[in-house]
């Protein structure tokens, strides 16, 4: 396991209830700290600032998905958000990183280790 994904907490936004669970099991596997929520969950202001990566699913619709990220990003400055998206843009001002959806749980690995590499572990988030 990769010790720089230690500690690194991730909230995984989904609306669909098995890929939740698949990804959740996923990211823990690989070494992650993971919450999963569905996209209709309040956002709590205080505890978002616990997260250092927003996953948020191919399920939960765009215009939703660009406002989650706003919230985020509002609420934590330091959050990094990746969307997965069947189609994704080319570049986005609401979104770190966009992956596409349909590419296998490697290309999502793949989007989280070049966050964490760039981050250099990521800032600390607030209350760990």
């Amino acid at each position: 396991m990769n010790t720089n994904r230690m500690g690194v907490k991730i909230l995984s936004i989904c609306d669909h209830r098995s890929i939740n669970f698949t990804r959740e099991l996923l990211l823990q596997q690989n070494g992650y700290d993971v919450v999963s929520i569905s996209s209709t969950v309040p956002l709590c202001t205080v505890r978002i600032r616990t997260f250092h990566i927003a996953v948020i699913c191919h399920s939960v619709s765009q215009n939703r998905a660009e406002g989650i990220s706003l919230e985020l990003h509002n609420c934590n400055p330091s959050i990094r958000v990746v969307r997965l998206s069947a189609i994704p843009a080319k570049t986005s001002i609401v979104f770190d990183v966009e992956c596409e959806a349909f590419a296998g749980p490697a290309a999502l690995l793949q989007a989280l280790e070049l966050l964490v590499h760039v981050d250099h572990y990521l800032a600390p988030a607030v209350g760990m």
